[in-house]
């Protein structure tokens, strides 16, 4: 391998390596704003809002997928905030 090669090589390397940590950093963003979103609905006290920004959050951490215990999770939260007022 001569050192053109080498080059090209570490070059390619590198640009993975930011392309790959770009797409983590870019997850953790995605995951506090889905948050922050659902918790401000939460706070708004509008089912409806809540019930979809729950289910848009929730379904994310859980690789786009749904299930029962996600939704009994997102009824106890919104349960909670119909109590508080």
């Amino acid at each position: 391998m001569d050192l053109t090669e080498k080059i090209i090589l570490f070059t390619v390397a590198i640009v993975l390596v930011i392309v790959i940590s770009s797409a983590s950093y870019n997850r953790k963003d995605k995951v506090r704003y889905l948050k922050d979103r659902y918790d401000s609905a939460l706070k708004g006290k509008d089912k409806a809002a809540a019930w979809g920004a729950g289910r848009e959050y929730y379904s994310h951490l859980n690789g786009g997928k749904l299930n029962q215990e996600i939704e009994d999770l997102i009824a106890t939260d919104i349960a909670a905030i119909m109590d508080e007022s």
